[in-house]
């Protein structure tokens, strides 16, 4: 079996879909640590997302719920 190309793209995250499924929360304070965190490190695990532009991990890293 062939497996698919892995394509590496920067897209806004308006564009991206949030996955009804994801089983994990984060409280609004934890989502802007997360924010701070990523404004003074940067950003090093990429949001991925599927060919029809919904989120398969990464979700707490856009802000979006």
């Amino acid at each position: 079996m062939k497996k698919p190309s892995l394509q590496i793209e920067h897209w806004r995250l308006d564009r991206v879909i949030p996955s009804s499924g994801n089983p994990r929360t984060h409280s609004p304070g934890q989502v802007e640590q997360i924010a701070a965190s990523i404004q003074e490190f940067g950003f090093v695990n990429p949001i991925l997302v599927g060919a029809d532009g919904r989120i398969i991990a990464g979700k707490d890293a856009t802000g979006r719920r």
